[in-house]
């Protein structure tokens, strides 16, 4: 049987810091010394007493934090080790600019599709449901009346309830449906109207996004989408956890998870 092909389309870190009032008063420091520690194409987006934005389209990255925690996305063309790189860059100036001791709740998401067209719906449904992740009851099918046709789920599961010798929950999740989607294009189109008077940072960062966008993967409009999380839940003090760790452990245990569908299925139609 041919294994089940899916691509990662997206990275997620997400930190809550305990107590980061800081921001309030240092969010104009954290982007400075953002953008001197990040590689270049990075830029400040909108800015204001709620939050702060730095993005960079040629990674398909963004960052938005304010005083109770942190996210960084990556999107689209996919590089695990720059996102890792970038994400721990963030973390260690913004911690050490809000003087932040405690974590609460980190977690690291991926997603992966699989993708069809625009009148694959059906197709992309029945993909899902043969993958043979989640067992329907045969009795509950038979109230119902009919065959299934569609399928969404989540697990949630309890890895363990404590992680390094803190009495910390370490949780997991695996979620599944069939999506519709339209891309999105990174391009602000007010910066477009106005690119001369933009300074020269942004200027070269839009020229090194338009000649990246040739290599970007066409998205789906359908897809057979999962989405994985690995999360801590509790207080952390900031030093017990190292975030490269704990990255590189979440990527790896994803990608393992989903190499092995296609034995899932395999071993459940032998159970």
């Amino acid at each position: 049987m041919a294994a089940v092909e899916f691509t990662l389309t997206q990275l997620r870190l997400s930190l809550r810091f305990v107590r980061g009032y800081r921001y309030l008063d240092r969010c104009g420091e954290a982007l400075i010394k953002l953008e001197d520690a990040l590689e270049t194409n990075w830029i400040p987006g909108d800015i204001s007493p709620k939050g702060g934005i730095i993005r960079n389209d040629v990674l398909g990255m963004e960052a938005n934090f304010q005083s109770e925690g942190l996210n960084v996305t990556q999107t689209g063309l996919i590089a695990f080790e720059h996102f890792r790189d970038q994400a721990c860059k963030i973390v260690d100036v913004l911690r050490s600019t809000l003087l932040v001791d405690k974590y609460l709740s980190p977690g690291v998401g991926l997603t992966y599709q699989q993708g069809f067209e625009e009148n694959d719906v059906d197709k992309a449904e029945a993909s899902l449901i043969n993958l043979g992740l989640l067992t329907v009851s045969p009795a509950l099918l038979r109230e119902v009346g009919g065959n299934a046709t569609s399928m969404n789920f989540a697990i949630l599961t309890k890895v363990a309830d404590n992680w390094s010798g803190l009495e910390i929950d370490h949780n997991r999740r695996i979620a599944g449906q069939v999506i519709r989607q339209v891309r999105q294009d990174p391009i602000d189109t007010r910066l477009v109207s106005r690119v001369k008077l933009l300074p020269q940072k942004q200027r070269d960062a839009m020229d090194a996004l338009r000649s990246l966008r040739k290599m970007q993967p066409t998205i789906k409009p359908v897809a057979v989408q999962l989405d994985l999380e690995n999360r801590l839940e509790g207080e952390l003090p900031y030093n017990e956890l190292v975030v490269h760790d704990f990255l590189t452990e979440s990527e790896s245990w994803a990608r393992l998870v989903v190499g092995r569908i296609p034995n899932l299925r395999q071993a459940g139609a032998k159970s």
